[in-house]
This record gives structure tokens, sequence and C-alpha cells, in this order.
């Protein structure tokens, strides 16, 4: 297996149908699941194991978009930057998270609101740049996505 994609017989695209790749993934985890290898040798009970490990990990890195997007960049040879990250994204960071901690229990819902729409807006270029094979723009949009995710889930459990 060459990566994830190819496992589910699938194109390198960052937009998927999940319904089919679920199906797919069911059809998989049928075939190679470490219960029909029970009677089997222990060579074939492992690598059944770690096949369906595999279909697995796979599945649940196609699932998310975000992680499908990282994974497009890692089989592309992009790697999220350790240290070098663009000030323009520092600085939407630390304003996203400024909102979230001065926002009072009535205006959170609007921040939720704002949050989800930035989400989707950046869903939306990390496709486009995903269809140009602009991993390194596809790179810098996932940068800024996960932050967003990050402050949505903090909103999220403030408003709880």
């Amino acid at each position: 297996m060459s990566d994830f994609f190819t496992l589910f017989e699938l194109p390198q695209n960052l937009a998927i149908d999940l319904r089919d790749l679920h199906a797919r993934y069911r059809r998989l985890q049928n075939q190679y699941h470490p219960d029909n290898a029970t009677q089997s040798d222990v060579l074939t009970q492992t690598h059944a194991l770690q096949k369906s490990t595999t279909i697995n990990d796979a599945y649940q890195t196609l699932k998310d978009p975000l992680k499908r997007a990282l994974y497009l960049c890692q089989i592309n040879n992009v790697k999220l930057p350790e240290r070098d990250i663009p000030i323009s994204i520092l600085q939407t960071q630390m304003e996203w998270r400024e909102a979230l901690d001065e926002a009072s229990a009535d205006a959170l819902p609007a921040l939720i609101t704002q949050l989800d729409q930035e989400y989707v807006n950046l869903m939306s270029t990390a496709h486009t740049c995903a269809e140009n094979k602009d991993w390194l723009a596809l790179m810098q949009v996932i940068m800024e996505w996960q932050f967003v995710e990050k402050v949505r889930q903090s909103a999220a459990e403030r408003s709880n």
C-alpha cells in the first residue's frame, strides 16, 4: 500500500464522499478483520491485525477534513513548520484567543458563529489549494485552520 487513498481506492483529493469512504471502510474491515483469522497461523493473525490497524488509521485520517488536508501535504512531502509560523497567522491567532477570553456568556454564541464561518472559509480555501495541488499554500491554510478549530472547541466547551 502506498498511501491511505490507495488503500481505499480513492483519488488523492481533499474533497471526498464520506458515505463512500465509510462503505469502503466497512468492506475492508469485513475483509481484513482479525476475527476472520482466528483459526489461522500466528503470521496470518498478525498480518490481519496489522492490516486492520492500518485500515482504522486510514479511516480516521481520511474522514476528518483537517487530518485529510495534513495527510495530503505529508504524502506530497510538505510538513508543518515547527518554528516559522507567519506573523499574520500569529496575529490572527492572538485576535481569536483575545476575543474568546473577553467574550461574555451573551456574546459567546456570536463568536462561535464567527468561528464556524471562518472554519468554513478556511476549508473552502484549503479545497482550492488542494485542487490546484498547491501544497505549500495548503499548509499555510492548515496552520490557521488548526488554530481556528482549537478556538472553536474551546468556545464550545465554554458555552456548555
